[in-house]
């Protein structure tokens, strides 16, 4: 025996904006700008691009994990990074 489940509908929100790189502060306040701009027109479901939150900028994870490995192989290897970046890691 099968159970049917009234239809209902949801609406949905999709948001594309670009976010801000590392501003958390300001990427919350315009998530919540959008929220609530979704729900007075009736979404019951926001959806927001992809780590809009943190600000994903490619460019900007790419220095920051280059620098980390930069950093941890200076540590393990017993040199400096600027030692490190000479040996070409």
């Amino acid at each position: 025996m099968t159970s049917a489940l009234p239809a209902r509908a949801l609406r949905v929100a999709a948001v594309q904006e670009e976010s801000s790189p590392g501003d958390v502060p300001r990427n919350v306040a315009v998530t919540a700008s959008w929220v609530g701009r979704a729900a007075d027109a009736g979404a019951a479901l926001v959806v927001l691009p992809e780590l809009f939150l943190p600000g994903y900028d490619p460019d900007l994870l790419r220095a920051q994990v280059t620098r980390t490995v930069r950093h941890e192989l200076a540590h393990h290897l017993g040199a400096d990074e600027l030692g490190v970046r000479e040996m070409g890691l």
